[in-house]
């Protein structure tokens, strides 16, 4: 094997004109190689033409490699006591070059690879390879409910101090990070199991559906992974979420970024024991103060001392409030099971005073309930029981889990009172593959008004902390869905994004942008998944894509238009008809904020996602922006001073360019 380098002078001036090398300067040019982990061999390089040179690898290199070794090397120029040396690069020696439909394949070499994939993992003895550049890393498996796959999911660190923009050049399957991101950490998912037909794309398009909601979601990319020259298995390279990437998507001054480790005391319960704090909630970046997350635990119960109601752990900053309210709604549309008490973030200021949900582990989302066709699988009834295909799914009324018994442990749900209101579920004809299936009762369903003005239940304390199954619901979704003005703002986002991710041709189609991701992705990987069920039986892709596009999405779709309200539906109508294009609010300026309020003159919530203010105070809002019926949103320069016309929340705005006291006249504008 030859290696070919181009020796160039470099000369480095301190306050004198840069001056080139004597003409007859030596210059000395030698390579090191090496075979994975073995100590680098040096031997020279000669001219060979223009600047170049070159030489052939020693056989003592390369006696020790096998079909599918990593062979890497570097150049070192040396001449007159100045000396160069370029980073190390690499190939794999002979490896199976089968192409998989385009995807970057990471070649990973390990001495033990059991070892690798065990909970305590390899800590700098394994080496990758990304696109030529070989590195030094330490993987361990992760995951909880994960741990008894075959195909175990990793974590990586780079070692030695390396950062790669391992998300450039994504192409098509766009990760929405600039080209020179570069990351120390990231996760490989195994995509062995999914709730449904494996199609290996689930996780893949929930982050792109996220990211084309305006959700703030992590890169992912599928990647081929070869171990030791080998074909290894398909999998998604994920962006860790951590420090650089809040940096990345403008977060990294808002405070600690909290990933909930164990969903026994992680759904932000107010009755959750101090020494569980520590043990249950990970500052992953930012302040480790559990005692923040506590009050907001208690906050959100409504039992904050001083502040006096959970309305106020609401009535934060607007974009926090937002943001949350955008995640949520699009979560339900992709119907995301495995989110209420764990597989999501938890965004806190250091004061306490804002906070946010971000997406966690999407490998439960677009879940279905049994294989292609209706064949049997054990799992709840994600998409037939009201439990967990409502709308309104993680508040105390919809919990995530189910009270199991030894004889039939899917079946059996607890319907006794909770903190006064009445909680009847009764049990449909079974499905097959389940023992029941459960729905909440035709005769007694929840009757939420999406257009209310009301503002009762948003400073009402929760009394009590259900336990067992019951209390599988998060405090902090509950907060917002229990407020009536917030519940209505969520389903009016709701009913904006299933427009846009399933499209708006009506009854059981599902033609939106969703499609257009699943689609796309599931095209790429169609060749690598097949080869990758062969080697971990985890599905057939074929089956996978054909239950998504041709059941799942399409049921989903159904039943946000139908059963749950966007065409009319035999529950109680709970998400509202898409927004009328000549929906108006109204726009004021309030001298006592030094804010322009938005407010609703029909009493409707009004999505403002996109929207534009200008006058006094300018400001594009973000997405999930909605202005609650009865409530209203406030931008400028204070707007915690802000008030509604009808005294409902306030999503408040703060910024820099307001033009004074004296106000003005303010414009609303649409985005284009």
């Amino acid at each position: 094997m030859m290696v070919c380098a181009e020796a160039r002078w470099r000369a480095k001036a301190r306050r004198q004109p840069p001056q080139r090398p004597p003409s007859l300067a030596p210059v000395q040019v030698v390579a090191s190689a090496a075979v994975g982990a073995s100590s680098p061999v040096d031997f020279p390089l000669f001219p060979y033409h223009d600047g170049t040179y070159a030489t052939d690898i020693p056989a003592a290199v390369l006696d020790a490699a096998n079909p599918g070794s990593l062979l890497r090397w570097r150049v070192r120029a040396d001449a007159g006591g100045t000396s160069n040396t370029t980073a190390w690069r690499g190939a794999a020696l002979d490896a199976n070059a089968t192409e998989f439909g385009g995807l970057p394949v990471l070649d990973w070499w390990s001495p033990n690879p059991d070892a690798a994939a065990s909970a305590g993992g390899a800590n700098g003895t394994e080496w990758l390879l990304w696109h030529g550049i070989p590195f030094r890393a330490s993987i361990k498996r992760k995951g909880t409910t994960s741990l008894s796959w075959p195909k175990a999911k990793l974590a990586v660190k780079l070692e030695d101090g390396v950062r790669l923009p391992l998300f450039a050049g994504a192409g098509d399957a766009d990760t929405g990070t600039p080209s020179d991101h570069a990351v120390r950490a990231f996760d490989l998912n195994s995509l062995w199991w999914e709730p449904g037909e494996n199609s290996y794309v689930r996780e893949y398009a929930s982050f792109a559906a996220a990211r084309a909601a305006g959700v703030v979601a992590p890169a992912c990319r599928h990647v081929v992974v070869r171990l030791n020259g080998a074909f290894h298995g398909l999998y998604t390279l994920n962006e860790r979420q951590d420090e650089a990437w809040l940096k990345r998507v403008g977060l990294a001054d808002r405070g600690t970024l909290w990933k909930p480790k164990d969903g026994a005391w992680a759904n932000l319960r107010p009755d959750a024991p101090g020494y569980a704090y520590p043990i249950v909630w990970d500052a992953v970046a930012g302040p480790a103060d559990v005692n923040s997350v506590a009050r907001l635990a208690t906050d959100l119960a409504g039992r904050g001392a001083g502040r006096g109601a959970r309305a106020a752990a609401l009535a934060g900053d607007g974009g926090s409030l937002a943001a949350t309210i955008n995640y949520l709604a699009v979560m339900a549309a992709l119907l995301t099971q495995d989110r209420c008490t764990k597989n999501y973030y938890l965004l806190l200021d250091k004061g306490g005073a804002s906070w946010r949900l971000l997406p966690g582990d999407s490998k439960s989302a677009m879940g279905a309930d049994s294989g292609l066709g209706g064949a049997p699988a054990k799992d709840y009834a994600i998409e037939h029981g009201d439990q967990w295909a409502s709308p309104l799914y993680c508040d105390a009324n919809h919990p995530q889990d189910v009270e199991a018994s030894a004889r039939e442990p899917w079946s059996k749900l607890v319907a006794a009172p909770l903190s006064g209101r009445r909680r009847a579920l009764a049990e449909a004809p079974p499905v097959a593959g389940h023992r029941r299936a459960l729905f909440q009762a035709p005769a007694t369903p929840k009757r939420f008004s999406t257009y209310t003005n009301a503002s009762a239940g948003c400073d009402a304390a929760f009394t009590g902390a259900p336990g067992g199954a019951q209390g599988t619901f998060n405090w902090g979704v509950d907060a917002i869905l229990r407020c009536p003005p917030l519940r209505s703002a969520y389903l009016r986002r709701l009913a904006t994004v299933v427009t846009l991710l399933h499209g708006d041709g009506g009854g059981g189609n599902s033609t939106g942008v969703l499609r257009e991701i699943v689609e796309a992705a599931t095209a790429r990987v169609a060749a690598a998944a097949a080869v990758d069920n062969d080697a971990w039986r985890g599905g057939d892709p074929a089956r996978g894509a054909a239950q998504l596009l041709d059941e799942q999405m399409p049921r989903r779709a159904r039943a946000l238009r139908e059963r749950y309200g966007l065409e009319g539906g035999s529950l109680a109508r709970m998400v509202p008809p898409p927004q009328a294009a000549d929906g108006a609010v109204g726009a004021v300026w309030d001298p006592a904020s030094n804010c322009v309020i938005l407010s609703s003159p029909s009493g409707d919530a009004v999505d403002v996602s996109g929207w534009r203010v200008a006058g006094p105070a300018t400001a594009a809002l973000p997405p999930g922006t909605v202005v609650p019926p009865g409530g209203a949103v406030a931008v400028g320069r204070d707007p915690g001073k802000a008030k509604a016309p009808q005294g409902g929340p306030v999503l408040g705005f703060e910024v820099e360019d307001v033009a004074g006291v004296g106000g003005g006249p303010a414009v609303v504008s649409r985005p284009a």
